[in-house]
């Protein structure tokens, strides 16, 4: 007799989030075969969410609007790293934040938990300042420098 485990889209769209991202993380291990350093970073950014706007636990109450309060929230929080105090984080934490909650969030969209476009459409792209840009060798910058005109 061959044992299965409940079937995982069985889910009700008031669900918590993250039921639905355990459900996420499985099928990205399993059927999309990602890293396990991707995956990690994935779990880390999201349990950074629920810690900075612990009020959104299921997935009605997931909207652009909460997403926009959980950037403002980490923009203005102070942290403590060793004897210094810290205000906010750096732009490519902003921008790695973002891009990691994307993922999930199309994921969401795509599986008819939330509208399409409600969050894909509706969440800001954070901004990063001017010149930010990967850490490129001054060689490398220089390179890519004469295609910009």
């Amino acid at each position: 007799m061959v044992m299965t485990e409940p079937f995982l889209y069985e889910i009700s769209h008031q669900e918590n989030l993250q039921t639905l991202f355990d459900v996420y993380i499985s099928e990205s291990k399993y059927s999309k075969r990602l890293r396990p350093q991707t995956i990690k970073g994935y779990q880390e950014v999201f349990q950074t969410f629920q810690k900075i706007v612990p009020e959104v636990k299921s997935v009605s109450e997931l909207t652009a609007r909460s997403v926009a309060e959980f950037f403002r929230r980490v923009s203005i929080r102070k942290r403590k790293i060793g004897d210094e105090t810290r205000v906010g984080i750096k732009a490519s934490t902003t921008d790695t934040y973002y891009r990691k909650l994307m993922v999930f969030f199309r994921w969401l969209e795509n599986n008819e938990y939330v509208p399409i476009g409600s969050l894909s459409e509706k969440v800001q792209k954070v901004n990063t300042p001017k010149g930010y840009d990967l850490k490129l060798s001054k060689g490398t910058k220089r390179f890519f420098k004469h295609f910009k005109k």
